[in-house]
């Protein structure tokens, strides 16, 4: 291999790997940013339903109804007792009677994790409904992240596409 192709060749690796890491970089900040934003409405708005929650004298959950808490066409609620019954649901997805995420239904601690329900993708926060140390229930507060999901994509896109011109371009203009 002649001296000139070897340049090129190292180069050509070199602008690559420099994109790659950089891309790699740049994809997980946007990726946590944006999961970062969805959490923060779920935690603002389980925190909105926990402060309205109540236990009337016969223990059971009481959610009033609050027009406040449906502002967001794409976040979905749930209230599940202790013994796994469906207590309360947002009117967006009144027709699902399992739950968000059926791994953290009994979490001990508010937990954020990521559920698929059909072909929905939803970031979904679990937080357990407490009064003096006493489980009563669980809150599911949940977001679709198609946005998300779509934004990585055309994210990952972009930077593949750019990887490969930058490539070309600098194997093009060492071997002149």
């Amino acid at each position: 291999m002649s001296f000139r192709a070897r340049m090129t060749l190292l180069y050509t690796s070199l602008v690559g790997g420099i994109l790659l890491l950089f891309g790699v970089v740049i994809y997980q900040l946007i990726s946590n940013t944006l999961i970062d934003q969805v959490d923060d409405i779920l935690a603002q708005t389980a925190q909105e339903i926990v402060d309205n929650t109540q236990v009337n004298a016969l223990g059971e959950l009481v959610i009033p109804a609050s027009p406040n808490l449906d502002l967001a066409t794409n976040v979905y609620i749930q209230v599940w007792s202790r013994d796994r019954v469906l207590r309360s649901i947002s009117a967006n997805i009144r027709s699902l009677e399992q739950p968000l995420d059926i791994n953290n239904l009994n979490a001990v601690q508010p937990v954020f994790d990521d559920s698929i329900i059909g072909n929905a993708h939803l970031r979904v926060f679990s937080v357990p409904l407490t009064i003096s140390s006493r489980s009563i229930g669980t809150l599911q507060v949940a977001a679709s992240l198609a946005l998300v999901d779509a934004t990585q994509k055309q994210l990952l896109t972009t930077m593949i596409i750019g990887v490969v011109i930058s490539m070309t371009i600098a194997g093009l203009a060492v071997s002149i």
